[in-house]
């Protein structure tokens, strides 16, 4: 899983405004650009066809700039690591939800793959929802009842707590 979620860091190109909740992998794959949302459906896609299990992850994150990170090892950093080890803060997909793919393994258990900035899920990374694909988990879902000039907004602040 490793290895594809590096593959899909190194071979597409991350470019916002290209595509929307509805692309297809299909269309991810022909354009070889995307963003967070598309290369986890991407990374899904691969899992599933070599039969690993595999859940897509929404939720936030704190990049880099953002919090002071002690980075500078290799580009995977687990959470799993020993006490006092740096991790790794992500890049790309702040300011708004984020997207990533966790998967199964006997040895592992569910464990958090970041193909948008080629990192394993860390402390910085925010959970808010699990499911099968975007279609699962969208960050707003339901009825609104109200006039017709309403609007939603939504703002989150994620940042790093000593």
């Amino acid at each position: 899983v490793q290895r594809m979620a590096e593959m899909v860091n190194r071979e597409f190109t991350y470019r916002q405004n290209v595509t929307d909740v509805g692309t297809s992998v299909e269309h991810i794959v022909e354009g070889r650009q995307g963003v967070c949302q598309d290369f986890a459906h991407l990374l899904l896609g691969l899992c599933r066809a070599i039969q690993v299990p595999a859940r897509y992850a929404s939720g936030y994150i704190v990049a880099r700039g953002q919090a002071q990170s002690q980075g500078g090892a290799g580009a995977w950093q687990s959470q799993s690591q020993s006490s006092g080890s740096a991790e790794q803060a992500p890049t790309r997909g702040s300011g708004a939800s984020h997207a990533w793919v966790e998967a199964f393994t006997p040895t592992h258990g569910w464990r958090g793959f970041d193909p948008t900035n080629n990192l394993l899920a860390n402390a910085y990374y925010v959970k808010v929802a699990i499911g099968r694909d975007y279609s699962d988990v969208p960050p707003t879902r339901g009825t609104y009842h109200g006039g017709s000039s309403e609007r939603l907004s939504v703002a989150v602040t994620a940042r790093a707590v000593e």
